[in-house]
């Protein structure tokens, strides 16, 4: 029966409930002779007359009897009146780690505390022989004095025979109040602890309690490890959709790794959490001690194991300083030192770096090539990521504390994402315009017209920074909006000034100068008030600057050095921090970012293996062909007839970009290019006999012919200024379909004769318009448009441009026509689609249809046999990964 408030047992007058576990009912009572609150656990009146719980309850008592402990809660006294048996015990104010849960997980120090503590009265516990047998969130109360290890009432001592287990689960899980300030001895999820079950809470039980074996010290660190798993991820380790779905789990299944869940958690964390959770208790920590040891190392190294030095060359002034030095007064001055020396080595102490891997969104990827650009905030606590999947683009933000990661609306085909100062607010390219938006979503603000940017950066004041288009200076716009003004020039040699970063006193900035496409580019200082910008380092790409250290990529190593932000200097020889960093040289864009508090992000690059495939529609079987082909970049073309494939190659370990053609019947390749340092696009002759050839190799785009059989090369100039991108031959054989880049109206789509006359501008309205390619008759070209906002398929007379038809209307990637210019297939996301042309003379369009999805694989034509030949990746391969390491100044040995 319950106890009434007022009712006494011996000296203690009961205050109130407090809960109920499956040992017993807790209430809230006062000492009247020492004048303090305890917490009484009674045994219920209708099971004292069950041994096996009578037996427990006492067990309970000599256990806690036993244990002194600062981390195990105290029994003050045990007591039997009018048939009632109790314990009394500390009272404690807090909750319980299951209700503090339920909010979500707890941050890593707080978890590794706690994990230290628990681990300490557990190594108690085990030496005095006592195995808890239900350690789990409920029977752990956190404190202000820390956390307490509660409700023995299961426990027993190695020696004596316990309760044994059927093997059987029994019980309803039933949830009780999970939110309570004093030490309650309930959990969650009622134990289940009837007669002939199993004894304890099965979602912490150990594989070999279940099946029947009984439990020891192992026992208790697996349960451990499930609680540690829960702290560190918010969620528990073997979850299923019934009871058996967990038991299954528990018993079959490994849970996914913590940083999953928790990017920043040490990878030595999810290694102890792994040991602590093998299936076989010979794998897993042997003793509560050892498993301490271990999370005090964590605590107090973080992952600095695994964070390489960075050892910085000596400083080329070093003989300098020690002169100035001596003139100052050597006392005086190598005070001063050691006292500097000192200061850094506590701070040292005090902020351990910490790796940690996070996984890009589920079926998506980064592609650098597009500007697709990792971006950390200023304060380090968010990541910006502009990636890809079902052939859309979109601006990602992850939270790194709480592990979020949400896509952003109104964020497609966003590029070369930057921050504002204070972290609320991220910059983005898009569709032609310079935009912003509050990190947390809403509103999307135009800022001002961006033809095709090339990276940002915000200052305090208010000011972006940017570079408005491929081949342009630097420019500055008032944060709210307004007209752009430049803040650098461009030289008579000067082909682009791009991916600024403002230094910390807002004024001067750094940023890639360029001379032309086919050059890496050099790192320069310049400031928003003019003169002259500074060469700072060559042959650099995009950089990142904390704490006095300059990163930047040099053949694809990232490298640091120091940097006064002063002077403007860079002083020292580069270290390396690591090799085979993603990179673009086309773009001098390395993919890391710095923040200023030091949290430094990265991808590493990975050569995509792919093959070729053939794809019998309306199905979804491919047919594989060809071995696989590693750093494939698109566009990929094929011949009218089938035979022969293009593609650029690249070597994810060089700088160099080449095209090759295979043999589809003979599966040999050949290179057609050598040492292009950035973009190839390639388009077959209708008879398949020769390819035109565009690649990015000055300021104005040059054409090349060549004949697959001979190898015999004619060259186009072409008079129009800009970029220039080959992209179909016309049926004819006339005319090469050429999108130019103009800094003004974006992407234009101009014909070129092959007989050198003077090129037709066919579409040069102020948005991206590329990829034309003319209908079987010569009558229609088909092109996508970014006009809407996002980049959609239509349809335009040929050569006169005139008529206007919109074909797509949920976004296009890519499109081709029928053999018999009756039907045009896109991609329109992950969907293959096709629009009937009833009438290809006058254009007379019919329905549009889905014909299959295109899950993993990339279209590219069709065969005269109706087959389409489709790009598909290696099984088994993954994206890469994003690497953070926090405080990353502190690996740098100075």
């Amino acid at each position: 029966m319950s106890l009434t408030a007022g009712s006494k047992l011996g000296p203690y007058e009961i205050v109130g409930p407090l809960g109920a576990g499956g040992m017993g009912e807790v209430y809230r009572a006062r000492d009247t002779r020492l004048d303090r609150t305890v917490a009484i656990k009674v045994l219920p009146v209708q099971l004292q007359s069950d041994a096996d719980l009578k037996a427990r309850f006492d067990r309970e008592a000599r256990a806690i009897s036993s244990l002194q402990h600062a981390h195990i809660c105290t029994l003050f006294d045990v007591g039997h009146q009018d048939g009632i048996d109790f314990l009394v015990m500390e009272y404690l104010e807090g909750e319980t780690l299951a209700a503090r849960l339920m909010k979500g997980p707890l941050p890593l120090d707080q978890v590794l505390q706690v994990a230290i503590e628990i681990a300490d009265a557990l190594e108690k516990a085990h030496r005095h022989g006592i195995i808890h047998r239900d350690l789990k969130p409920g029977n752990i109360m956190l404190t202000k004095s820390g956390a307490k290890l509660m409700d023995f009432g299961l426990a027993k001592g190695n020696a004596a025979s316990g309760v044994m287990a059927s093997g059987r689960v029994g019980g309803t899980l039933t949830p009780s109040t999970p939110t309570m300030n004093v030490a309650q001895l309930t959990s969650p999820l009622t134990p289940l602890t009837q007669k002939g079950s199993i004894v304890g809470t099965f979602q912490y039980m150990a594989p070999e309690v279940l099946q029947g074996t009984e439990a020891d010290a192992r026992s208790d660190i697996f349960s451990f490890g499930c609680a540690l798993y829960e702290m560190t991820t918010g969620k528990r380790p073997f979850e299923g959709k019934s009871q058996v779905g967990v038991l299954a789990a528990i018993l079959e299944r490994d849970p996914e790794p913590i940083s999953a869940a928790q990017p920043m958690a040490p990878p030595a964390l999810d290694k102890l959490i792994r040991i602590c959770l093998a299936k076989d208790p010979d794998q897993r920590w042997q003793s509560a001690h050892d498993l301490k040891l271990q999370l005090e190392a964590i605590s107090e190294m973080g992952s600095r194991a695994g964070v390489p030095a960075v050892v910085l060359g000596a400083r080329r002034s070093r003989k300098h300083l020690v002169v100035g030095l001596a003139a100052a007064g050597w006392i005086v001055a190598i005070a001063a030192l050691l006292a500097a020396m000192l200061y850094s080595y506590r701070l040292t102490e005090e902020r351990q770096p910490l790796r940690a891997e996070i996984d890009l969104p589920a079926g998506s990827d980064m592609n650098l090539n597009f500007g697709e650009q990792l971006a950390i905030s200023p304060d380090g606590s968010k990541l910006a990521i502009p990636a890809n999947r079902n052939g859309g683009n979109g601006l990602w933000v992850r939270d790194l504390k709480y592990g979020t990661m949400t896509l952003l609306a109104g964020t497609d085909n966003a590029i070369y994402p930057f921050w504002s100062p204070d972290s609320s607010r991220v910059g983005f390219f898009s569709n032609g315009k310079l935009r912003t938006m509050s990190a947390s979503g809403g509103p999307v603000q135009i800022i001002c017209d961006a033809a095709d940017g090339r990276g940002g950066s915000w200052n305090r004041a208010g000011v972006i920074l940017f570079t408005p288009n491929i081949a342009d200076a630097l420019y500055k716009v008032p944060e709210g909006g307004g007209t752009s003004v430049a803040v650098t020039k461009l030289g008579a040699e000067g082909f682009t000034h791009r991916n600024p970063l403002f230094l910390p006193d807002g004024e001067h900035f750094l940023f890639i100068r360029r001379e032309n496409v086919g050059k890496v580019g050099d790192l320069y200082a310049g400031s928003l008030s003019g003169g002259e910008p500074k060469l700072v380092v060559q042959r650099a790409s995009n950089a990142g600057y904390s704490q006095g250290l300059l990163l930047f990529v040099r053949d694809r190593n990232l490298l640091a050095q120091r940097f006064d932000p002063k002077s403007l200097i860079a002083s020292g020889t580069p270290a390396p921090v690591t090799e085979n960093i993603e990179y673009w040289p086309a773009k001098d864009l390395g993919n890391f970012s710095l923040s200023p508090t030091g949290t430094l992000v990265y991808r590493t690059a990975q050569s995509k293996q792919s093959r070729f495939a053939w794809l019998r529609l309306p199905g979804k079987e491919t047919e594989e062909f060809g071995d696989s082909i590693g750093g494939i970049t698109p566009p990929v073309t094929a011949s009218a007839d089938g035979k022969r494939i293009a593609f650029a190659k690249r070597d994810p370990t060089a700088t160099d970009t080449d095209l090759w053609v295979l043999d589809v019947d003979r599966k040999i390749m050949t290179r057609q290019t050598f040492n292009i340092l950035g973009f190839i696009y390639s388009a077959f002759s209708p008879d398949g006999t020769k390819i035109a050839i565009t690649a990015s190799t000055g300021r104005e785009g040059s054409i090349r012919i060549k004949s697959l059989s001979t190898g015999m090369e004619q060259t186009i100039t072409s008079p129009i200024a800009g970029m220039s991108y080959v992209s179909s031959w016309t049926p004819d054989g006339k005319y090469l379909i050429i999108p130019v880049q103009d800094p003004k109206t974006l992407m234009d789509i101009y014909a070129q004769p092959l007989d050198g006359g003077k090129p037709m501008a066919l579409l040069t309205q102020p948005y991206n318009e590329v990829a034309g390619k003319v209908s079987p008759n010569g009558k229609w070209m088909a092109y996508r448009s970014g006009e809407s906002g996002r980049e959609e398929l239509y349809v335009t007379d040929f050569p006169g441009a005139h008529a206007k038809f919109q074909i797509s209307s949920e976004g296009a990637s890519w499109q081709t026509w029928s053999r018999d210019g009756r039907k045009i297939y896109f991609a329109s996301g992950n969907k293959l689609r096709t629009v009937e042309i009833r009438n290809p003379e006058t254009f007379e369009l019919g329905n549009t249809e889905t014909i299959t999805t295109l899950d993993a694989v990339d279209p590219i034509d069709f065969a005269p046999d109706g087959r389409l030949l489709v790009l598909k990746p290696v099984s088994g391969g993954e994206t890469e990964p994003i690497r953070v390491v926090l405080h990353f100044p502190e690996t740098v040995a100075r």
